[in-house]
């Protein structure tokens, strides 16, 4: 029964995939012409594919009814994205060599040694969980296995490292509670808890006395939104294979006044918290697939960016060398210094000790998950 039940299934999704690809076939043609006359033959078959996935029409039902197949079928893989024993959306890392990346970030911190900063390395969690990884047979990731060597290699070199892994591992935050279920990112209330860790460890660095109440969770309202998300994983592999995720924000209760600037696009916000920090924008609109959740805290992932805060507790200023899982955690810590200095080397192309030259920061956090790890151009530090 459950056999023939799959076979009805599979006739059943041949016939969607068909019909859709005639609904299609009059955007294929238009398309191919145009890149044909204008493009050079190498890229064809790429630009081809790009725009006709594009302007495929309605291809998000046909995302979803792909990975409703797929979950009919009872597979744990789609594309490269993984479902894991409880259910969560993950993507594989591939074992990668750190060494190279290890004496880039040393030449790094010894320099900082010379200019009289303080730096550290902040291994941020990645969504797969280093004690229990739930991943099917026969599938392996190598991203803290990738990280633990990389951390190897820093300790090995006498550089300071802080395991934000071991810190959730210690306090008993399970993954499946950390990181939102269709997402790669960790939740917000999980970002939360690192930013009150990275002040505790910060006060240690810069021997400063933060108050309580500006890590204390008390002190923030808890904003749950009635609809539902998809994350970056899910949108891959659409609602029916993954389901959909809850959203809960947070911003504080009291008084700031607050600025945000990222130089490259032009943008420049002021005002309290939501208004500097936060871009509900992220949140509109009536396609699950086309928002992005995430990004309602800083906005998108930018070069570089600048923080400040009039107010703030702590007249230090802090450059945090990071990817997006640290993006609301870098909004909550512009509650804390004077100035919070971001740089995104994923897409920054500027010189980093020329930056740290004319900013002077007074610590450096290079903060990154595993997934960083693997690129090399992620430890460019200078020209």
């Amino acid at each position: 029964m459950k056999k023939t039940t799959q076979i009805l299934y599979i006739v059943l999704f041949v016939l969607i995939i068909g019909i859709g690809t005639l609904c299609n076939l009059p955007k294929l043609f238009p398309i191919t012409k145009e890149i044909t006359e204008e493009e050079k033959y190498e890229a064809w078959t790429t630009l081809i594919g790009l725009e006709y996935s594009e302007q495929f029409f309605d291809k998000y039902f046909f995302v979803d009814a792909n990975g409703f197949f797929h979950k009919v079928m009872g597979q744990r893989k789609m594309k490269d994205v993984v479902k894991t024993d409880t259910g969560k959306l993950v993507t594989p890392v591939e074992e990668a060599a750190v060494w190279e990346q290890v004496e880039k970030t040393k030449d790094l911190y010894q320099w900082l040694q010379e200019e009289k900063i303080a730096f550290s390395y902040v291994q941020v969690p990645y969504e797969i969980c280093k004690y229990e990884d739930g991943l099917p047979k026969g599938i392996r990731d190598y991203s803290n296995q990738n990280a633990d060597n990389f951390l190897l290699g820093l300790k090995q070199a006498d550089i300071p490292v802080y395991d934000l892994r071991e810190e959730m591992h210690a306090t008993g935050l399970s993954h499946n509670e950390a990181f939102f279920k269709t997402d790669h990112h960790w939740t917000i209330e999980t970002a939360f808890w690192a930013f009150g860790t990275m002040v505790d460890y910060l006060e240690n660095i810069l021997l400063v006395q933060i108050p309580d109440e500006y890590t204390d969770l008390e002190s923030y309202n808890l904003e749950t939104r009635k609809e539902k998300v998809l994350g970056s994983n899910g949108r891959r592999t659409g609602i029916s294979y993954g389901g959909l995720d809850e959203l809960n924000l947070i911003y504080p209760k009291f008084t700031t006044q607050l600025t945000f600037e990222a130089v490259e696009e032009k943008i420049y916000r002021e005002g309290d918290f939501k208004e500097a920090y936060m871009v509900y924008e992220r949140l509109e609109g009536d396609n699950l697939y086309e928002m992005g959740q995430y990004d309602v805290y800083i906005g998108e992932d930018y070069p570089s960016t600048t923080q400040r805060c009039e107010d703030a507790p702590c007249n230090k200023k802090i450059l945090l060398i990071k990817d997006s899982y640290f993006r609301p955690v870098q909004a909550f810590l512009g509650l804390i210094f004077t100035e919070v200095d971001t740089i995104d080397m994923r897409y920054y192309e500027g010189d980093v000790k020329q930056y740290i030259t004319e900013m002077q920061p007074d610590v450096v956090l290079l903060c990154y998950n595993p997934y960083m790890l693997s690129d090399l151009k992620n430890f460019r530090f200078a020209e």
